[in-house]
């Protein structure tokens, strides 16, 4: 699963997720 992030500085980017890991939303931004 890929998903698609923006980040608050505007810049985007690409994480590969694993579908068995937990995901949470939305992401701390210190792990941005």
């Amino acid at each position: 699963m890929k998903l698609n992030v923006k980040t608050l500085k505007g810049t985007s980017f690409e994480i590969e997720a694993n579908p068995e890991a937990s995901v949470r939303f939305p992401f701390p931004s210190h792990t941005l």
